[in-house]
């Protein structure tokens, strides 16, 4: 287990980062200026007071992700320059000469934008006061050596990220939007950005990293994207250049994506493509032995009862902006002691239980494919069984889920590799069925748990364990 420090705990990075590292099990402290929040493992700080005055912990890792940033900055410029580059040097260089490995949040502003997908060796020209602090920053700790990690990264999104939930909120009421045609962003999703760093701050991997998309995209196009997620006309999305907003051309960058090369390849990372971002995460879960309790044939659907708590973790899921989708294999069909048109009222029923408990399922997903099947319709080696993750693909391009922040909650050996395959993190339950399947060659019950992320009980404490609680 490892000691870390967040300093600048309730941003939106460091809220992330802060519950992706105590999933992994690790000894995190954080930073901040809500008084009303404190307690042993949240510090007050305010870097607006000298650096030397403030007691803090010993720790193995610290993470700088505080800054004032946007229109605050630009109508302080004195005291950004004390926040985000005096006082934030004076933390890391005083941790660093304690022995901890230090990683300091900087931004893809440190390009102009006039090259693509600049690499870490790629001479820097930031663009803007901001980054121009960002890049003096990065200048004084890669001098200290080793034991220094500069992440920089893109456009970071959340489901609260003001300007997307603006948009969403619009086109809801049928009233349009108008998004910049000209002005090219690179999303990452803030849970891909958390999985990245947690990543690095594991392995203690020093030196220059990018994390970014693939590819950049403009506002308008993401708009569109977003629109079509949620069902609504494209002709609400109408499109505006800068010039006739009346904004400057300044600080628009012609590229906004980072190379990533050497962050992929040294760390073992999936590189996504900016849409990804624009999504909703999602909680995939198969059905029997999850939500509720196996049904046998004949299929009856007014026999089916929920697990106890599993009205509630939905619920708790629903709450906190996931998407819960049931994805599932469904071998009965294959065999011929039951129809789709059985597990649809399966699935119809389940809707009723959870609807009378206050909650609900977003979407079912079901494979009824075998390589062996006994109805020879249903025979073939298809994309969508688990383990392979088609129906989790499906739902993705159907639904608009964001892979990275997502979760697979399952009870059989081949959930995880349909979740590892899918990018999302995995969770297997102790109820866990371990026989051997032969269309992937499944691994013995030892290795199969060694695989998921994190092992549970039920959903009930599957779904604490996604919400840090």
């Amino acid at each position: 287990m490892t000691t870390i420090l967040i300093v600048g705990g309730d941003s939106t990075i460091g809220a992330a980062l802060n519950l992706q590292l105590r999933r992994l099990g690790h000894d995190v402290f954080a930073t901040t200026r809500r008084a009303s929040t404190l307690n042993g493992r949240r510090i007050y700080v305010d870097l607006r007071a000298p650096a030397h005055g403030v007691a803090l912990p010993d720790c193995d890792v610290v993470v700088l992700c505080v800054a004032l940033t946007g229109r605050a900055a630009e109508e302080a410029p004195e005291l950004s320059q004390w926040i985000n580059v005096t006082n934030t040097i004076a933390l890391a260089k005083r941790f660093h000469a304690r022995g901890a490995f230090v990683v300091f949040l900087s931004s893809s502003g440190v390009f102009d934008g006039e090259t693509p997908n600049p690499e870490v060796d790629t001479p820097t020209h930031p663009l803007g006061h901001y980054a121009e602090q960002k890049a003096a920053v990065e200048r004084e700790l890669l001098a200290l050596g080793d034991r220094i990690a500069i992440a920089r990264l893109t456009k970071i999104i959340s489901k609260d990220s003001p300007l997307l939930a603006a948009w969403r909120a619009t086109l809801t009421t049928g009233e349009p939007i108008f998004p910049l045609s000209d002005y090219r962003f690179a999303p990452l999703s803030v849970g891909y950005v958390a999985r990245a760093l947690a990543r690095l701050i594991e392995r203690r991997a020093g030196g220059i990293w990018h994390f970014s998309p693939q590819d950049d995209l403009s506002y308008a196009q993401a708009a569109l994207i977003i629109a079509a997620h949620m069902g609504v006309a494209a002709a609400l999305v109408q499109p505006r250049t800068a010039e006739q907003t009346g904004i400057p051309p300044e600080g628009m960058p012609a590229n906004a994506a980072l190379g990533v090369a050497r962050s992929a390849a040294k760390l073992n990372l999936r590189v996504p493509v900016a849409k990804d971002a624009l999504g909703t995460p999602a909680v995939f879960m198969s059905r029997e032995g999850i939500i509720t309790q196996p049904l046998t044939p004949p299929i009856d659907p007014q026999a089916l009862t929920l697990l106890p708590g599993a009205a509630e973790a939905i619920a708790r899921l629903k709450t906190a902006g996931y998407r819960v989708i049931v994805a599932a294999n469904e071998p009965s069909i294959a065999k011929g002691t039951a129809t789709e048109a059985d597990i649809a009222k399966v699935h119809e029923q389940l809707s009723k239980l959870l609807a009378a408990a206050g909650t609900a399922v977003d979407a079912y997903y079901i494979c009824p494919h075998h390589p062996q099947a006994e109805v020879e319709a249903y025979r073939q080696d298809c994309e969508c069984r688990k383990p392979r993750a088609g129906m989790l693909f499906a739902a993705r391009d159907t639904l608009g889920i964001e892979m990275a922040g997502s979760f697979i909650v399952g009870d059989n050996a081949a959930d995880t590799p349909a979740g590892v395959r899918a990018g999302v993190q995995t969770i297997l339950l102790k109820t866990t069925k371990v026989a051997p399947d032969s269309s992937d060659a499944i691994r013995n019950a030892e290795q199969i748990f060694a695989d998921a992320d994190k092992i549970c009980d039920d959903l009930s404490q599957a779904v604490n364990w996604i919400l840090g609680e």
